[in-house]
């Protein structure tokens, strides 16, 4: 399905990806290569078109090597003697959603920003996951109806008006299942009401929020952190084999009505890594 890693890069890695929702059914991923090659030279990547995934495929971008990180300059440099880096980039559109993802936040975010530019947002909208509504989603109870069951393992959240609290970050096997936080929520509510400052100052703002996301049938998994400016990062394994989950996640999150749409683009910072 790919060829063979390139020596001295992992295989399995984070790739931070832009998700948008498209305007046009006649927006084809063609006018995202091409308008990147007005700027980049794009040649064929190492993993080829995923066909489990809906057409997501793989290419290299050459560009600047400042994007990677010093231990991988080496093994994305280019051997024809040039000074920059061919750097694995993927991307597709399912089902109206486009998305394209590098291993670099600020790479991914150059490469949107050089595409915003292009009128990328007179096409499509950057989707903003409602985080606390996603939250409540995975607190509660369903049926196993839906394709993908979804646990989260870990999240980033603001405590407003507690001066000594400003961040809370949790992760684990599922982090709405122990109480741990039900106890938190009970504490900022009792503090609140012990101040006279009122319960809706002390809830929690959650920032980034960390999923697992299983198939119902297939038991195949993807691990995905949206944030709430709408950055989007995922753990890509060996062989790219579970984009196919990943893709399968984001569909049934929008069929949940749990984003919104934008023209801000996304920041792609790492403050709110979970």
């Amino acid at each position: 399905m790919l060829s063979d890693p390139i020596p001295g890069l992992s295989d399995q890695r984070y790739f931070h990806v832009a998700l948008l929702a498209v305007r046009n059914r006649d927006f084809h991923m063609d006018w995202v290569w091409s308008n990147l090659r007005k700027e980049f030279k794009i040649s064929r990547g190492r993993h080829r078109t995923m066909d489990a995934a809906g057409g997501l495929e793989f290419r290299a971008a050459h560009a600047d090597p400042r994007f990677a990180s010093s231990g991988s300059r080496e093994a994305l440099s280019m051997s024809d003697g040039s000074t920059e880096c061919a750097y694995d980039v993927f991307g597709g559109v399912v089902n109206g959603i486009v998305v394209f993802g590098t291993g670099y936040a600020a790479l991914t975010r150059h490469l949107v920003s050089r595409l915003v530019k292009r009128d990328l947002i007179a096409k499509t909208r950057f989707m903003v996951p409602k985080l606390h509504d996603i939250v409540e989603f995975c607190r509660a109870s369903h049926p196993g109806k839906l394709p993908m069951k979804f646990t989260a393992t870990g999240f980033s959240a603001f405590v407003p008006g507690v001066k000594n609290l400003r961040q809370i970050k949790l992760g684990g096997s599922d982090v709405f299942n122990s109480g741990l936080v039900e106890q938190i929520e009970r504490w900022l509510k009792n503090r609140g009401s012990s101040e006279g400052s009122g319960d809706a100052i002390n809830v929690l703002q959650y920032q980034a929020l960390r999923l697992k996301a299983v198939g119902t049938l297939s038991g195949s998994a993807a691990s995905l952190s949206l944030a709430r400016d709408g950055a989007c990062k995922i753990w890509v394994r060996k062989s790219a084999s579970n984009l196919p989950e990943f893709m399968d996640a984001v569909l049934t999150l929008k069929s949940l009505d749990k984003f919104e749409t934008t023209t801000k683009t996304p920041s792609w910072s790492e403050e709110a890594e979970v």
